[in-house]
């Protein structure tokens, strides 16, 4: 089921392809509530109406944007798929593969503005548009403003769910908080 009205797809890419140096073990293979971390953000895109999803990085049983330049972080992926993605998509949703309690609601607000979006203080998840040349940068914050993305207010009750996770005590606190909470 499609959330979208745009009248073209959207591409939706998970954001898998670093090196989880801090986490120590692969994030996109943590196990979350059974299944791979990588599929419940993936599960996430489908929620919010995107129907062509990919993983940026090198996944076997994924359709992927290999990277270009592996481990050169989430700039560089984004700028590279956003020259990739069909001509024929609205625009790129980039979401990270740590970000396991982000709020659906959340991609479908940044979907709805045709010009891309992000939350402020939050440069990802975000939204890219397909309308405008991709940029040849290596930082998220520099295609945001290359691009002129909208920074939309992050509102408060999200606040919490936006947490990227990237140590193992990062981790076990969520899982502590989550198991507290069902």
């Amino acid at each position: 089921m499609s959330f979208c009205n745009h009248a073209k797809p959207i591409t939706g890419v998970v954001l898998a392809g670093g090196k989880s140096s801090r986490m120590g073990t692969d994030k996109a293979a943590l196990s979350w509530h059974g299944h791979p971390l990588l599929d419940h953000m993936m599960d996430k895109l489908e929620e919010a109406g995107i129907e062509s999803r990919w993983v940026s990085g090198n996944r076997h049983n994924y359709p992927c944007f290999n990277d270009p330049t592996p481990f050169s972080g989430p700039g560089c992926a984004i700028a590279s798929i956003l020259r990739r993605i069909p001509e024929d998509s609205y625009g790129l949703l980039a979401v990270p593969v740590d970000m396991p309690l982000l709020p659906v609601a959340a991609l479908r607000m940044l979907i709805e503005c045709p010009s891309g979006a992000f939350f402020s203080g939050q440069p990802l998840p975000a939204f890219f548009p397909n309308h405008t040349p991709a940029p040849d940068l290596d930082s998220v914050y520099k295609i945001h403003a290359d691009l002129d993305t909208r920074e939309l207010e992050l509102p408060d009750e999200w606040q919490f769910y936006m947490q990227n996770i990237n140590t193992p005590e990062q981790w076990e606190r969520l899982i502590r908080l989550t198991m507290e909470v069902t």
